[in-house]
């Protein structure tokens, strides 16, 4: 084959798991609306949650498959190595966004309920990471086209974490002094709230994959 041949092949498969990726962001905030409907119902009953959780189990094994797929894809090569390398650490933190969620959607089923100033934090974290997965979708979105517009979205994943971090530093105060021992049940919704803020944690880690990997494929490109 001629190295335009060559060339004009790794980009087309660049594209196919670019798509990839962009379905794979979409599936994640698709999961966040599940998980914002689970914590937006409490105190919610177990046939609710049992068919929240079988919807997001669907979605994770969509999203499993996805990944899978693009690591297969990058393997075939065609494009430069730091390129693939850079798609995948993308691939893999998208996937850790889920993990998170799916840590913060059992912690809810196993409580139940939570105290309504808990609750209140507990909402809006969980808007939050449904924030932040949807910027994901649209930077990942723009990934190809417009660059420097994703690198823009990208950022205000940050603003959000940020913003996130101060939920959980009120949300810890409150479990502080309203528990007055330490006891099993204050644990357990201090690592749900811990477990929700990390979602957006992790969305922010996606948007620093990103940036990187628009560097380096500028790089590549020159």
């Amino acid at each position: 084959m001629t190295s335009s041949t060559w060339s004009w092949m790794g980009r087309k498969r660049e594209h196919e798991v670019i798509s990839l990726l962009k379905s794979e962001a979409a599936k994640a905030h698709e999961y966040m609306l599940l998980l914002q409907k689970l914590v937006s119902a409490l105190p919610i009953e177990k046939r609710e949650a049992a068919k929240i959780l079988k919807d997001m189990a669907k979605i994770e094994k969509d999203i499993n498959n996805s990944k899978r797929i693009i690591i297969e894809e990058l393997a075939k090569g065609m494009t430069d190595a730091l390129e693939r390398a850079e798609i995948a650490r993308l691939a893999l933190s998208i996937e850790s966004i889920i993990s998170y969620a799916r840590a913060a959607a059992n912690r809810t089923v196993i409580l139940g309920d939570l105290p309504d100033n808990i609750k209140g934090i507990a909402k809006n974290l969980v808007n939050l990471a449904v924030g932040s997965t949807m910027l994901l979708v649209n930077a990942v979105g723009k990934l190809e086209d417009d660059p420097a517009e994703s690198l823009t979205i990208a950022e205000k994943i940050e603003e959000l974490e940020r913003t996130a971090d101060e939920q959980l530093a009120k949300a810890e105060a409150l479990i502080s002094s309203d528990c007055n021992a330490v006891s099993s049940m204050c644990f357990m919704i201090l690592r749900l709230v811990e477990s929700l803020e990390a979602i957006t944690d992790q969305a922010e880690n996606a948007a620093n994959n990103l940036r990187v990997l628009i560097v380096v494929k500028t790089y590549t490109s020159l």
